[in-house]
């Protein structure tokens, strides 16, 4: 199995999973349109390999993903699954790349492209499969951490009502009513890149070993929050998901320095 095959292919279906998918709406879109974007998406990163194998293995992965969809809109539908809907889907992504990886065994590089690639790529770029590797754990944490940190939550919907309830009353001197849905919209959007921005950090941080900036980037979360955690339900709230996003970065970037 040549590595840098499987982490392109992976790198391929990443953009568009964590990234393509929801940040361009692409989840309001029908399921076609969205399996046309991946495809397109994971034979760019593979083209260097590009076969009729590949060509059938990404169509075979679209349909199984398909299905799966299907599935899982009936079993666990609403937004309090949102947790256990990443957990199977990704659990069975898993499986499908190791099949993958374990299948096409004897693939080589196309000649033509292999060409292009060694003038033009490996002049600048020594170490591919590592870059590839950092580059599909970035995009992990931005969108599938916000996933996972966002399913954890929606798990306490009381606690997360009166944490946005505590916000909007420090941000105004009182309770504000007159457009709640759409001050806890902003509210949430906010938390969400403050979220991407703590985790792109710190799995920096852990990636070149830098533990002690990790806990100064919480620490100095914790101080621009300082007054919201004077609120019982807000502190309980920051510190549920802070742990959340801080974890899964720490865990990438721990995972990530031993495979290396």
């Amino acid at each position: 199995m040549s590595l840098e095959f499987i982490l392109s292919y992976i790198l391929g279906f990443f953009l568009y999973e964590y990234l393509l998918k929801r940040y361009f709406s692409l989840l309001e879109k029908k399921y076609f349109i969205r399996a046309i974007i991946a495809f397109v998406s994971i034979s760019i990163f593979t083209l260097k390999y590009y076969s009729w194998i590949v060509f059938f293995s990404i169509l075979i992965i679209l349909i199984v993903l398909y299905i799966l969809e299907r599935v899982l809109a009936k079993i666990l539908s609403g937004e309090k699954f949102l947790l256990e809907k990443f957990i199977v889907r990704t659990t069975i992504l898993i499986v499908i790349f190791i099949m993958l990886g374990s299948i096409i065994t004897d693939i080589e590089p196309n000649r033509w492209f292999d060409i292009i690639w060694n003038k033009v790529i490996d002049k600048h770029i020594k170490d591919s499969p590592k870059i590839l590797l950092y580059a599909i754990c970035y995009i992990f944490v931005i969108d599938g951490g916000t996933v996972i940190v966002k399913g954890m939550l929606k798990k306490f919907p009381m606690l997360t009502q009166k944490a946005m309830d505590a916000i909007s009353r420090s941000a105004n001197g009182k309770r504000r009513r007159e457009k709640p849905v759409t001050v806890r919209s902003e509210q949430e959007n906010s938390g969400e890149i403050i979220g991407i921005i703590e985790r792109i950090l710190i799995l920096t941080f852990v990636l070149v070993g830098s533990y002690e900036a990790v806990a100064f980037s919480v620490a100095a979360k914790s101080i621009a929050r300082f007054n919201e955690l004077d609120d019982k339900y807000f502190a309980e709230y920051y510190l549920l998901g802070t742990s959340m996003s801080v974890g899964i970065a720490v865990s990438v970037g721990v995972l990530v320095k031993q495979l290396i």
